[in-house]
């Protein structure tokens, strides 16, 4: 049986944020390593979850936005008022409008991106995502934040 992905997200007394990740045996639990990892550091230990992964198979590009830094940042609506967001690395530029910094929903690979995560994606209350509110090009050169 192929491995597990787990993966650690921690944040700062300065809300910086990490993710991280690491390989475990399929099935295992993170129990132990969630407290040692906790015990071993000065930062909140937010989420530790596991699960198998999707691995992917395309090569990265050199087109217009080529670097995880930049971002399309993508804005759902959950019901009782709730938000979450869906964050694209390196995007097409295809998923932008004529100005290049706005999502434009009706192009394909936008309607694509939001069709899947409408009814999948939720807050962290539960709630799942019940539409698309809006979506710009952004840029993850600066620490990350958790908010």
């Amino acid at each position: 049986m192929p491995p597990d992905r787990a993966f650690h997200e921690w944040a700062d007394i300065a809300a910086g944020f990490l993710r991280a990740s690491n390989w475990i045996v399929a099935g295992g639990s993170l129990v132990s390593l969630y407290a040692a990892l906790q015990n071993a550091s000065n930062a909140n230990l937010l989420y530790e979850t596991s699960g198998a992964p999707i691995v992917g198979t395309i090569s990265p590009s050199s087109n217009q936005y080529p670097l995880v830094n930049d971002v399309a940042l993508f804005n759902f609506a959950t019901v009782p008022g709730g938000r979450c967001q869906l964050v694209v690395p390196a995007p097409i530029a295809t998923l932008f409008g004529p100005y290049a910094d706005v999502i434009d929903p009706a192009a394909t690979q936008s309607a694509a991106v939001i069709a899947a995560a409408i009814g999948l994606l939720t807050d962290p209350a539960g709630n799942p995502a019940t539409g698309f509110v809006s979506g710009s090009k952004g840029n993850r050169r600066v620490e990350q934040t958790n908010g």
